[in-house]
């Protein structure tokens, strides 16, 4: 049996013929760019999030750079982020001018440490960017209560969370600002690339407007600098028809999710980065902290079985970071990057394959057990 990482023809195929028709209406009415699919698109996904407003953009990134210029971040100005996450993080608040400061994780969750959040804000500090990494949302009251003391935004990175919830409120809509990306292998993604931000605040969806199209108020006619960003309509019109099925596909990896939580619950040398107390995740990614991890990836890719890793440099260890950070800084990244490793999970994932998985999980440890 091979079982693949990611398997999006299963979502995809059944799609296809509603996929055409959003092509071919894309090509009758030659409205590529910005149009009714992408204002009918940003209505709906507001919906879905709970908010007042929703922006689409181009991508993941760029909607975290446009919320942050958008929340009036200035030059000089520090933005706190996690150890672990994707790059596009960081590298958003750099090319907003800020400087970035990064926050260790608990090794448990996954999620920002919140005694370290604590320890590094300082009068610089103008944002905070929670990281809802792997579609398990992070300790959103204690992040709020935190900013909101110390009169700072609070601008949420849900680019892996769409439709996870921390205490029946959903990830993106705490902070002045969320943000998400649909690139392809997003639990809402795209068939190319894509993003958006949502608010509540009326400004800020104003300013994210202009800013996303070169500054414009309307055509030729630009108040500030702005950017290339926009969502084009074709992406617009495929995540509409995806985002009908969201929910549904969500509660999909839920179930894969737990069967490999019970399959796996009696092999010490394997822990679940699961979600913490009052978080309903959806499990864009479901990552274990596994002994002999890159021996474990081999066993299993021998089999057939694709893994993934996320992320195995943390952020302070990469080349540009030189000089910043050191080796040490963050034991708890250090620890998940040394012993992460994301098994297969998609929504059209059969039980069979789960217990493929988990049984050469338990076979590798036997086999090594044995082997001592």
């Amino acid at each position: 049996m091979r079982v693949p990482f990611l398997d999006l023809t299963r979502i995809h195929e059944p799609l296809g013929k509603s996929f055409q028709r959003v092509l071919l209406k894309a090509i009758k009415n030659s409205r590529f760019v910005g149009g009714e699919e992408v204002e009918c698109f940003e209505r709906e996904f507001a919906e879905f999030c709970g908010t007042k407003y929703s922006v689409g953009v181009s991508s993941g990134t760029d909607a975290l750079r446009l919320a942050l210029l958008a929340g009036g971040v200035k030059p000089g100005d520090t933005v706190i982020t996690c150890v672990n996450t994707f790059f596009a993080t960081v590298e958003a608040i750099v090319q907003a001018g800020c400087d970035f400061v990064l926050v260790d994780i608990s090794p448990k969750s996954g999620m920002i440490d919140l005694g370290d959040l604590d320890r590094k804000i300082t009068a610089k500090t103008r944002a905070i960017i929670p990281v809802h990494l792997f579609g398990h949302a992070a300790p959103m009251k204690e992040i709020m209560s935190m900013a909101r003391s110390r009169n700072m935004m609070v601008i949420e990175d849900a680019c892996q969370a769409h439709g996870a919830f921390y205490r029946k409120q959903m990830a993106g809509t705490f902070g002045n600002l969320g943000c998400f990306s649909f690139y392809p292998g997003k639990n809402l993604g795209a068939l190319g690339e894509g993003g958006a931000v949502v608010t509540n605040n009326k400004k800020y969806a104003q300013t994210l407007k202009k800013l996303r199209d070169h500054g414009q108020d309307r055509k030729y006619y630009h108040s500030q600098m702005g950017y290339n960003a926009r969502l084009d309509s074709i992406q617009a019109g495929f995540l509409r028809i995806k985002l009908k099925k969201l929910k549904q596909w969500n509660e999909s990896r839920r179930k894969i999710a737990s069967a490999y939580n019970r399959q796996l619950s009696h092999v010490g040398e394997v822990k679940t980065v699961s979600p913490s107390h009052g978080v309903d995740s959806v499990w864009h990614l479901y990552v274990v902290m596994a002994k002999h991890r890159n021996r474990l990836a081999r066993f299993l890719n021998e089999r057939g079985i694709q893994t993934g890793l996320h992320y195995p440099i943390p952020i302070h260890l990469q080349k540009i970071c030189q000089g910043k950070y050191a080796k040490g800084d963050f034991p708890g990244g250090e620890e998940m990057a040394r012993t992460m490793l994301s098994l297969p999970i998609f929504s059209g994932m059969t039980q069979k394959e789960v217990s493929y998985v988990t049984k050469n999980i338990k076979m590798f440890f036997s086999n090594s057990k044995a082997c001592r």
